[in-house]
């Protein structure tokens, strides 16, 4: 089987290492348009300090209810363990979680823990590939899908996992992708609803 992700973010990156867990011979693509993976999850560093200082400009926590961590506690026992998280040691101002939530840091920068899934996928990097379409792939090539990029670049693949913000989605070409949104009731209201909080860090 034939496998693409479009997005590098953590949301593609842990994919991907799901996705090899359980079907371990799949061939497995993740594809994205910038220079490295990271998504929100991005790490700056400064090249003019002496010291390499850096900043997590995206996401700058996580933060793990309970039930959220049950579920995944193999995941952050590994990130952990590996050194890419640890509990976050001081109090954040003006938290509005519950008071049993879990907050990790990442010591060497966010775009680590994105690194950590992408490394466990075992899977092939297509970066600065920013793509302009998914559409049907001709029947001789034995695959269901096509993605394109604006460079003129394609693959042929049985499954296609989009995980970019919904915007740059729907912005894609390709009428057998907009078809197989609107074969699901509601599903293109619901996508054009959807709203992505700023971020701003000093």
């Amino acid at each position: 089987m034939r496998v693409c992700i479009v997005g590098g973010g953590l949301t593609g990156a842990a994919a991907a290492a799901t996705i090899r867990q359980r079907l371990p011979e799949a061939h497995i693509e993740l594809w994205d348009k910038a220079k490295r993976f990271g998504g929100r999850m991005c790490t700056k560093q400064s090249p003019s300090e002496p010291l390499g200082c850096s900043v997590d400009v995206g996401a700058q926590y996580i933060s793990s209810s309970p039930e959220n961590y049950t579920r995944h506690c193999m995941d952050y026992t590994a990130l952990v363990s590996a050194g890419v998280l640890q509990p976050l040691a001081c109090r954040v101002t003006g938290d509005r979680h519950a008071a049993d939530t879990r907050h990790f840091v990442a010591p060497r920068g966010m775009t680590q823990v994105v690194q950590h899934f992408v490394s466990s996928a075992n899977c092939q990097h297509r970066l600065e590939a920013e793509v302009s379409s998914v559409d049907s792939c001709p029947r001789e090539h034995g695959c269901r899908w096509r993605v394109a990029t604006t460079a003129g670049t394609n693959g042929d693949f049985d499954v296609v996992l989009l995980t970019l913000p919904v915007p740059q989605m729907l912005a894609l070409h390709g009428e057998a992708l907009h078809s197989a949104i609107d074969e699901v009731e509601g599903l293109r209201e619901g996508l054009c609803k959807v709203q992505y909080s700023s971020r701003f860090c000093l």
